[in-house]
């Protein structure tokens, strides 16, 4: 018994003797574990580098066929513009050929084609015209204010010149004054006919005074052969109406409003002078306000319907005469006046139709 104890005793004693041998030999577990991880780390750096490698030859490999592509695609297009120039060109050449001249007989069957030989290109000679000598203006108060035209021919001047005189007739109430300042000022309208060349003998006229006086210009350069006053129509602002261009003339006037309802109706209207205004005053209390130039356009047109209306022998319109006198019919117009328009009493009571100044 003591011997089987002591056998088992020597086993078991054996056995960790080899087990402590074999750790002192290998080392610990944890020993063993730090260099399995060490060399997995080993392998794995070499596996990425391998990897990373691979990758960059490979992308290497992609760029290049790209970049040969489109060098093919390049090369492609310059061959396909160059073959487009070619047949271009070989275009124009043809058409060229075409439209050479054949030689010689045509080969085309048919009516044959006449030639011709081209005719020599001769420049055109202009016949040198003569300069503008003549010239028709229109004055006001022996100033120029338009000029009609130039001639080069005396025939063409006085044939134009002939036809303003004509055409110068039929005015009714021509203008007489016209309001260049404050107060209106005496109008004389005239057609000139003037030359550049010289003259045989001056050119004479008659004044307003009959004394025969020589015509003269301020010019150096021209002179007047003849001249002839001509008239122009006058136009009148009617209250309600644009002062400046919507005027009216002296036949509108007494067709419009002195005449109108005349025959339909039997009221009355009285016409009268106030100023340089002609007043047209109905049954009604309705006032028509035409405004002349100045007072004496005003009894000018007044005395001239008068002597219209008397040859018709139109009872119903009444002249009134001036009631530019002061006097108490004068205020009862100039208020009616007022209350019409909305003008101040000055703008009513002025004489001429330049004279009121807006403050």
């Amino acid at each position: 018994m003591f011997i089987i104890v002591f056998q088992l005793f020597i086993l078991i004693h054996s056995i960790n003797y080899c087990n402590f041998f074999k750790k002192k030999q290998m080392g610990t577990k944890k020993e063993h574990n730090t260099l399995e991880r060490e060399e997995f780390l080993e392998r794995r750096r070499i596996y990425m580098r391998e990897y990373r490698a691979k990758q960059s030859e490979k992308r290497k490999k992609i760029r290049e066929k790209e970049k040969r592509k489109k060098q093919r695609e390049k090369e492609r297009l310059n061959e396909k513009l160059r073959l487009k120039k070619e047949k271009e060109k070989e275009r124009k050449r043809k058409i060229k050929e075409k439209k050479k001249r054949p030689v010689g007989r045509p080969k085309k069957i048919g009516r044959k084609k006449k030639w011709k030989r081209k005719k020599e290109h001769k420049p055109r000679i202009y016949k040198k015209l003569p300069p503008f000598t003549y010239r028709i203006v229109s004055c006001v108060n022996q100033k120029q204010k338009k000029i009609i035209g130039d001639y080069r021919y005396k025939s063409d001047a006085y044939n134009v010149f002939s036809n303003l005189k004509n055409t110068s007739t039929g005015v009714i109430f021509p203008s007489t004054f016209y309001s260049g300042g404050d107060v209106p000022k005496n109008m004389v309208n005239e057609y000139v006919l003037l030359t550049t060349n010289e003259i045989d003998k001056p050119v004479y006229y008659r004044d307003e005074y009959g004394k025969i006086r020589e015509v003269k210009t301020d010019s150096k350069k021209w002179k007047i052969i003849d001249k002839f006053k001509y008239e122009v129509e006058e136009t009148f602002w009617v209250f309600g109406y644009d002062k400046v261009s919507d005027r009216k003339n002296f036949m509108w006037i007494y067709d419009n409003i002195i005449m109108d309802g005349v025959n339909i109706s039997y009221e009355y209207k009285r016409v009268m002078i106030y100023m340089n205004k002609l007043l047209v005053k109905e049954d009604n209390g309705n006032i028509d306000i035409i405004i002349c130039k100045c007072e004496e356009d005003s009894v000018r047109m007044y005395n001239m319907m008068f002597e219209m209306v008397r040859k018709e022998k139109v009872k119903q319109i009444l002249f009134i005469g001036d009631f530019s006198e002061i006097s108490e019919k004068r205020r009862r117009l100039e208020k009616e006046l007022v209350d019409i328009t909305g003008w101040p009493l000055k703008k009513i009571r002025m004489r001429n139709q330049t004279y009121y100044k807006r403050v």
